[in-house]
């Protein structure tokens, strides 16, 4: 899954599919609603478009961090704890996943590309993989959630992951 900007943004929030054993289980919205989780992302999305009139996001900068990134980087992972659990219950009813480990399990279970999701950002020249670890044997939690649990929780001694 390849997710750009603009236009294939738009496309991704008005048919969310997810590729489950061949078939796909579609989450639709029409162009007049607005689900609070997509009113969140184009949020965050916002704030974070904000930042890079300040900080130009290259390999170069990713140490970069300031109270801003701390600020989205705690609502972006609030937010995916929500959805992966929304996820999680829409892949398997009874499911009683209730953190990233569990969720990656049963995701990666049902979606066994999940890990080769890409994120692109052409106009950076950033080509992110932020589920990687989905795919690991062992499978792993990722990379950007323990800083997110280190910012959330000991922010006095993890400041600094609080970045790009």
């Amino acid at each position: 899954m390849k997710i750009t900007h603009n236009s294939d943004r738009m496309n991704l929030s008005l048919n969310i599919l997810l590729s489950v054993k061949k078939e796909y289980m579609g989450i639709n919205h029409s162009e007049s609603e607005s689900p609070i989780h997509w009113r969140q992302f184009l949020a965050l999305e916002e704030d974070l478009l904000r930042v890079t009139r300040y900080v130009e996001f290259s390999n170069e900068n990713f140490k970069t961090y300031s109270i801003e990134l701390a600020s989205l980087l705690l609502g972006a992972g609030s937010e995916i704890d929500v959805v992966a659990k929304q996820i999680c219950k829409k892949l398997k009813r009874s499911s009683k996943a209730n953190n990233i480990g569990q969720y990656g399990n049963q995701i990666a279970a049902a979606i066994p590309t999940v890990g080769k999701f890409k994120l692109l950002l052409p106009k950076y020249g950033l080509e992110l993989n932020p589920w990687v670890n989905w795919s690991a044997k062992p499978r792993k939690n990722p990379d950007w959630w323990k800083s997110y649990n280190n910012v959330k929780h000991e922010r006095h001694n993890h400041y600094n992951e609080a970045n790009l």
